[in-house]
């Protein structure tokens, strides 16, 4: 069980990068469980596929998802640091988190086919990945609330930053 929850952690590390970046633009607590809620659920589906059958999944959605997660952090963080000169700030909407959730569950999938390796069942193992996604993205959502509230548009700029980066990061050659 030691290693699934290892996983879960790694696994969830760019989706609690992702809502401590939202959190920074002072999201409301609602937008923050929503956001934690669709990626803890994002990676334990995506962690099932991968352990049903991610090897045939993988191959046929190729290497176009490293660009889509690509194209939507780097374009919600551009949109962040924009945003931090507008009275009001960014509130993603479902269309915007389902599509968050996607780009940083990708890693998910591929990992997933090694859950039946594991001495657990599968279904506790995803179950676990999405547990502890959700509340490690909880508990990121918290710090990044915190530093928005004391740091301002810096915290939001930072914020957009990181999830450039986590983009940058999809299609950086391993």
């Amino acid at each position: 069980m030691l290693q699934v929850g290892l996983l879960a952690a790694a696994l969830a590390a760019d989706a609690a990068a992702v809502t401590a970046g939202l959190a920074a633009a002072h999201r409301s607590v609602p937008a923050l469980v929503r956001a934690s809620v669709v990626f803890g659920v994002f990676q334990a589906v995506m962690a099932g596929l991968g352990a049903a059958g991610g090897v045939w999944l993988g191959a046929w959605l190729g290497t176009g998802l490293p660009w889509f997660a690509f194209v939507v952090l780097g374009a919600l963080g551009v949109r962040m640091i924009v945003a931090v000169d507008e009275d009001t700030p960014m509130e993603p909407g479902w269309a915007s988190l389902l599509s968050l959730g996607l780009a940083t569950s990708v890693d998910a999938l591929a990992a997933g086919v090694t859950l039946p390796a594991f001495p657990v069942p599968v279904v506790l193992s995803v179950g676990t990945v999405g547990l502890v996604t959700g509340l490690l993205c909880g508990a990121a959502g918290a710090v990044g609330w915190r530093a928005g509230a004391r740091y301002g548009g810096a915290a939001q700029r930072l914020g957009g930053a990181v999830l450039i980066a986590v983009g940058v990061l999809a299609v950086w050659p391993d």
